[in-house]
């Protein structure tokens, strides 16, 4: 359940109740109830809660007074009054409030309140038993290159089995940094012990701890290196269905802005590989000169491809078998009528014979649909007698097939 944060396009009254100061417009001293309030908005852009706002339980308004110009656009936004005062929710909704979108030709000036409301709490939930098995839930990348600890409350339906068979986001805080989808995603591979059926709320902590070196003095930021550190995907976590990763490391550069020496500081989850594989990487890496000294490095890895520093190579995956059940791709018709022939090559992730992850690794040529149309057929196949885990499946695309 996100929080609330309702804009009201206030009408705050012809009449003003004898005793508060009336709020005056910063601009030109004269009171907001003289400027009239602002038309329904086109388009809008939802003011983040203020974090420490939220996690304290502090609800807030703003009021604001806009310029607008013939074209709708919102040129100027002056806060007027900001309640509580200090809490952020001024900078929260200057910042949406610039981006709106207004009709056009009625430029001026308006004015607006902005509430920020917390959502009711979750309903009263019992609480889930003690997981048997409990996977980690990824940490949400912005927030955790920004050390945000997090908490999200999800309810889950648990079977008879023990299994999850449903997950629904409850709460999360803060909002918007991907804490709930998180743990949702996680705990949907929880399992729970037997005939404990019944739906359950279930409390999933983001803690982060700020890595040091290991002699404890700090650290700071690693510069941007000349270019992206190439890593290899842990074959471990590859075979274990793509499990993706989170590692961060202390480097230590010298002079050339070469990597002499690289310790691990935290790796999620432990045992795959990811830590080594980004070590690996990091020792052949190079970084701007003149800028000795240690620093903290922070890599991911995912299926889908990696932010930032960090491009993953999936490469060293063994071919597939032949399978059982393969769908014919389909020829992309602009490539069949062009004569043009071509192959891709996609990674799949095999349990008990079928696909249940895949990925597509290149294509050639590209933008003809080759990748587009192998993907489509392979993720349908299904092999027999095959070692679960992850292999490289090749379509090849030739004329009079």
């Amino acid at each position: 359940m996100l929080r609330a944060i309702v804009f009201a396009l206030a009408l705050i009254g012809s009449a003003t109740a004898a005793g508060p100061s009336p709020v005056l417009d910063p601009a030109t001293g004269r009171p907001i109830e003289d400027f009239p309030v602002a038309p329904a908005p086109l388009t809008t852009t939802q003011p983040v809660y203020p974090p420490a706002a939220e996690r304290a339980g502090t609800e807030g308004a703003v009021r604001a007074i806009l310029t607008l110009d013939a074209a709708g656009a919102v040129t100027k936004v002056d806060i007027a009054a900001e309640t509580p005062p200090g809490q952020g929710f001024a900078t929260a909704a200057a910042t949406a409030l610039a981006a709106w979108r207004f009709p056009a030709d009625i430029a001026g000036r308006y004015r607006i309140k902005i509430t920020f409301d917390l959502p009711d709490p979750p309903a009263a939930l019992p609480e889930a038993p003690r997981p048997v098995k409990r996977i980690l839930p990824n940490y949400p990348h912005d927030a955790w290159k920004a050390r945000l600890p997090g908490e999200a409350v999800v309810a889950a339906e648990i079977g008879d089995d023990g299994e999850v068979d449903d997950v629904a986001l409850l709460s999360e805080t803060p909002t918007g940094h991907g804490f709930g989808p998180a743990a949702v995603e996680a705990v949907k591979l929880w399992i729970f012990p037997e005939d404990h059926p019944g739906r359950y709320q279930v409390r999933v902590k983001f803690q982060f701890d700020t890595p040091t070196a290991s002699d404890g003095s700090p650290v700071g930021m690693a510069p941007e290196a000349v270019e992206p550190v190439r890593v290899r995907y842990p074959l471990a976590a590859l075979n274990a269905g793509g499990i993706e990763g989170q590692v961060e490391t202390i480097i230590t550069l010298d002079a050339a802005g070469a990597v002499t020496h690289v310790e691990i500081a935290y790796e999620h989850p432990p045992g795959y590989g990811f830590g080594e594989a980004l070590a690996e990487g990091l020792k052949k890496a190079t970084f701007p000169a003149g800028v000795a000294g240690r620093y903290l490095f922070s890599g991911r890895f995912r299926i889908e491809g990696s932010p930032d520093d960090v491009a993953v190579d999936v490469g060293q995956l063994k071919p597939a078998p032949e399978p059982w059940h393969r769908r014919t791709p389909i020829y992309p018709p602009d490539a069949k009528a062009k004569g043009i022939e071509g192959a891709a090559e996609v990674a799949v992730f095999l349990e008990n014979g079928d696909v249940t992850n895949a990925l597509l690794l290149g294509a050639n040529p590209e933008g003809h649909g080759f990748g587009e149309s192998a993907y489509n057929a392979v993720i349908r196949w299904r092999w027999a007698d095959t070692p679960d885990g992850a292999y490289r499946v090749r379509v090849e695309f030739h004329k009079g097939r």
